[in-house]
């Protein structure tokens, strides 16, 4: 920040020599040079009041989203509409993640020109998920020789969502066949097939077209021949519950080691070209919210809402609403993700999905608990890749 003391002291060091030099010379010169030494204060006053009412600053991220431990950019934009420019200002801001409260001060130095427009960028780098506030706690700013400085306090503040940042794993997840899989009664909205239980769309008839295919009562309600395309079942289905919960004894990292593993799941199954739909649930509305994720930016999509609202404190709604939701059970496989090990959660979870493929996928697992692994996969952050890699294992030998 902008310390003003020892120029204060400099100052009236200067104005107790100039008063010395009035008394022992006596003169006009000496005369003028103190009065002007004792009103000079009283300008940078008046400057100063003038320069804080031209003066308006705010807080602006650069993009909507930004990935966990990678730099985002900040801006931080000043705005003078004075003739007076500023030769030296500091910021004061605080960074706050709503979900640790951990918080971060960032102090920025820079010069305030007339007439326009500052843009001061700085980069963050935040290390958990979710919603991060960004306040700009002060601005302040000195006159022209730094006797005096004033404090804006704005307390502008805007937020950035923090998503989690995947992991390539590099290699494909085995999906398992459920004990119900016989016929896929789910059909794709991006594929057409030849499943004639479903129709994918209506097109206008081309030559090759088949006749049997062709849309007899619509075609006679125009001039046009039209002609039904049938859907493509899709045969692998797999769900992903997001445990997103936030007990005394669950860490920050866990969360957030549980969310990338989640993250890093569905964008391998997005691009091994899988059905996924990713369940969470919602304490402010007490619903169970889900997402049919197609594409990278729909998971985007899908975690940002998720991490838009406050975790849970316990996973119990989640998994009374789950044990409700039947188009969990129509999947290959269900991907339990929770960021803490709790053997009556997953007991639970294996009674709900006893006739699906249920695989458990936590970021903390006791070491009396490591005998009974079974479908347990226990997930490190810096390993999410390789410790994946154990669910083909066990789809093996769960079809075995």
């Amino acid at each position: 920040m902008i310390y003003t003391a020892w120029m204060k002291i400099l100052y009236l060091i200067i104005i107790i020599i100039a008063a010395l030099f009035s008394v022992l010379y006596l003169g006009e010169f000496s005369v003028f040079l103190l009065m002007t030494l004792l009103l000079l204060p009283v300008f940078m006053i008046i400057s100063l009041v003038y320069i804080r009412c031209s003066i308006n600053a705010s807080v602006q991220s650069t993009g909507t989203s930004y990935h966990r431990n990678t730099p985002q950019a900040i801006q931080l934009v000043v705005k003078n509409n004075g003739f007076l420019p500023v030769s030296k200002a500091a910021a004061h801001l605080v960074c706050t993640n709503r979900m640790t409260n951990e918080q971060a001060d960032i102090t920025l130095s820079f010069p305030i020109p007339s007439r326009n427009v500052t843009t001061v960028e700085f980069t963050i780098t935040v290390p958990h998920c979710g919603i991060t506030d960004i306040e700009l706690k002060r601005l302040q700013f000195a006159d022209y020789i730094r006797l005096f400085s004033w404090k804006m306090h704005t307390g502008f503040t805007t937020s950035l969502m923090t998503l989690p940042s995947g992991t390539h794993i590099g290699y494909t997840i085995n999906i398992p066949c459920s004990e119900t899989d016989n016929e896929s009664n789910i059909y794709s909205k991006l594929r057409a097939g030849d499943d004639p239980s479903e129709v994918y769309r209506i097109k206008e008839y081309q030559p090759g077209d088949m006749q049997k295919r062709i849309h007899w009562k619509l075609s006679s309600r125009t001039d046009t021949i039209w002609v039904k395309e049938y859907s493509f079942p899709i045969r692998q289905r797999t769900a992903v519950i997001m445990d997103y919960t936030s007990a005394d004894n669950i860490s920050a990292d866990s969360i957030d080691t549980a969310l990338e593993a989640a993250y890093t799941l569905t964008s391998a199954f997005i691009q091994q070209n899988i059905s996924t739909v990713l369940y969470w649930y919602n304490q402010e509305t007490d619903e169970l919210e889900w997402n049919d994720l197609k594409s990278m930016p729909e998971i985007n999509d899908c975690f940002a809402s998720l991490l838009s609202h406050m975790p849970s404190q316990s996973s119990s709604e989640l998994i009374k609403l789950t044990s409700k939701q039947i188009a969990i059970h129509s999947t290959n496989a269900v991907y339990f993700c929770t960021p803490a090990y709790n053997r009556d959660d997953i007991n639970a979870m294996s009674k709900i999905f006893k006739k699906n493929r249920l695989f458990i996928i936590t970021a903390e697992f006791p070491f009396s608990e490591q005998k009974d692994v079974g479908n347990i996969v226990f997930v490190r952050n810096e390993s999410i890749a390789a410790d994946l890699k154990k669910l083909s294992d066990i789809a093996e030998v769960m079809q075995e």
